[in-house]
């Protein structure tokens, strides 16, 4: 049997689109069992139990690839999985559930895959690697994928005095709808604008340079486009930073809101779900830390 732990992410982080990455303390949890005769079962509980089931799901439909690709044939499972991230919220699940995917086929084909194998596997059928990589290595990563395919990735442990709160509200984007209100072009300023703050990120909080945060945050790529797909988000963004609190940022494709604080989570994740209540949106804050090591896999 296979134990895997799987943890959440913010992405993008303002102005690192499709770059950026943060693994975070929320976890899908999942044990794989092999079964002989090829049956296959599947228990779910936890976010998504109530709209994913059996085999219609991330995790069966990247197993099923990866075997495929690498020539086994119909292997049987039993598959277990416990979901503590929200759907479709913009906290990575999709990815953590295609995570979950390969690692199983990994094991369950006896491919002997090395971590960098699943990075690639994983990003390869998510088409981006800002919530993948956190996820499967974690911490703070910044990551590109070469002409051939390759993932490379760099990663920095998360600063412990900082404090990540994320507000969820109670409704949900889906990643299709909210690439494709995206333009298929930008202007070479715009460009420009996210590139320069992207290049800052890692070394910004490596080096604690705290004052620096609220100019990451800011971008011109996908939050403005995406503002009408969730009600209150230009307000949001808009809220006054000080010195504990350092601006909003969307996480992923939304609707969930990131934020980097010094003290009183609280009081800041509170001013941004008072603005949802104002339109009617209820929002739960959660107050996480983030996880710098990355999805763990233990044979039982």
């Amino acid at each position: 049997m296979l134990e895997v732990r799987i943890p959440a992410s913010n992405s993008n982080l303002g102005s690192g689109f499709d770059v950026i990455g943060l693994g975070l303390k929320l976890y899908l949890k999942v044990h794989i069992e092999k079964l002989k005769n090829g049956r296959k079962e599947v228990l779910f509980k936890g976010f998504g139990s109530d709209i994913i089931t059996g085999e219609n799901n991330y995790i069966t439909i990247t197993i099923k690839k990866i075997l495929k690709k690498y020539g086994k044939g119909d292997i049987g499972y039993k598959i277990t999985v416990d979901n503590e991230i929200p759907v479709k919220a913009g906290l990575g699940s999709s990815g953590t559930a295609i995570i979950a995917g390969v690692v199983a086929a990994d094991y369950l084909g006896s491919l002997n895959m090395k971590p960098e194998d699943h990075l690639s596997e994983a990003v390869m059928i998510e088409g981006h690697p800002d919530n993948i990589t956190p996820s499967l290595m974690g911490g703070m990563t910044a990551s590109m994928i070469t002409e051939t395919g390759e993932v490379i990735y760099h990663k920095i442990s998360f600063p412990e005095d900082l404090k990540i709160l994320v507000v969820i509200p109670e409704f949900n984007v889906s990643t299709k709808k909210a690439r494709e209100v995206l333009p298929e072009s930008y202007m070479l300023t715009d460009a420009t604008f996210n590139m320069q703050r992207t290049a800052m990120f890692l070394e910004t909080f490596r080096t604690r340079q705290y004052n620096m945060i609220p100019h990451l945050f800011q971008d011109r790529i996908h939050q403005q486009y995406r503002a009408p797909l969730i009600p209150g988000l230009f307000e949001i963004l808009k809220l006054n930073t000080d010195s504990d609190f350092f601006g909003a940022f969307l996480s992923g494709a939304g609707p969930t809101i990131g934020a980097f604080v010094k003290e009183n989570p609280e009081k800041y994740g509170n001013k941004i779900i008072s603005i949802f209540e104002n339109m009617d949106i209820k929002a739960e804050l959660k107050i996480l830390e983030a996880d710098n090591n990355g999805t763990m896999i233990k044979e039982l």
